[in-house]
């Protein structure tokens, strides 16, 4: 009897937990695009994996108006956010974004779209460049000539 009540008590929960995630997949584009900016920290993993799921069976030039659109219109909800409530959001959403990864293999991560910025997961600017080639190593020994 005990076991019979903790199996409904957690699949009531478990079905509760589901209930409330969003299905992105049901959503035309221009609705994703109006979404941009908006979406909940805990549902943007999500969102993410779907945007990349769409642009990868979109033409090249059909995928940059789509992105550009969602860029324009985030820009926009974020200009109206204080500086604190989008520091707050960028980084609840970053949060979310590392549970989400964390429970994934690296072929899910790799095929997911959740890789921020190229190949190796970094843009071309967080790879520090060359050595010196800011200047910031003039006083290490490095160039002191």
């Amino acid at each position: 009897m005990k076991t019979k009540f903790m199996a409904i008590l957690l699949s009531g929960i478990l079905g509760a937990g589901f209930a409330y995630a969003v299905d992105f997949s049901k959503v035309n584009n221009q609705q994703l695009i109006d979404m941009a900016g908006t979406v909940k920290p805990k549902d943007y993993p999500d969102y993410r994996i779907e945007v990349n799921k769409r642009i990868q069976e979109m033409k090249v030039s059909e995928a940059r108006e789509f992105r550009e659109k969602m860029r324009l219109q985030a820009r926009s909800v974020y200009d109206k956010m204080s500086v604190a409530e989008h520091r707050a959001y960028r980084d609840s959403i970053r949060e979310e974004m590392d549970k989400k990864i964390q429970g994934m293999s690296e072929r899910e991560f790799r095929e997911s779209g959740l890789r921020r910025g190229g190949i190796h997961g970094m843009g071309m600017h967080h790879q520090g460049g060359y050595r010196g080639s800011r200047g910031d190593c003039l006083g290490n020994g490095y160039r002191t000539r």
